[in-house]
């Protein structure tokens, strides 16, 4: 039988074995933590994503964006259906009046090809 502080000893051995690990690219970060009874992921980082505002929001006509270098502006209904799209020369700000209330999930593709979403409460 070990003494506890046999066990201890063991035990922090086999953790520093298994210490986090953490993959890095230019654009995320992952730190994986071993022996995760669900996910082993524990956070991720996104470094240099796109910046886009929109506001107001919410919002219950016009919806002004502020970012550079846009190509495209779709927006999607709760149940995937895109409602709304925008293609070259996207304007600063686009009219929401003939949609009706409720979220509305806001695709913007910049021209470096990168995309970002946005959450969007369109209101009466």
């Amino acid at each position: 039988m070990l003494k506890a502080s046999s066990r201890l000893a063991i035990s922090t051995r086999i953790i520093q074995q298994r210490a986090q690990q953490t993959i890095t690219t230019p654009k995320w970060q992952i730190v994986v933590m071993p022996d995760s009874r669900f996910s082993t992921i524990r956070s991720v980082k996104f470094e240099n994503a796109a910046s886009v505002k929109s506001y107001p929001n919410p919002t219950p006509d016009v919806l002004k964006i502020d970012a550079e270098n846009l190509t495209s502006l779709k927006m999607f209904n709760t149940t995937g259906c895109m409602v709304h799209a925008v293609g070259n020369n996207l304007p600063p700000q686009v009219s929401v009046k003939e949609l009706p209330a409720g979220m509305y999930l806001e695709q913007i593709t910049h021209s470096n090809g990168q995309a970002s979403t946005q959450k969007i409460i369109v209101t009466r």
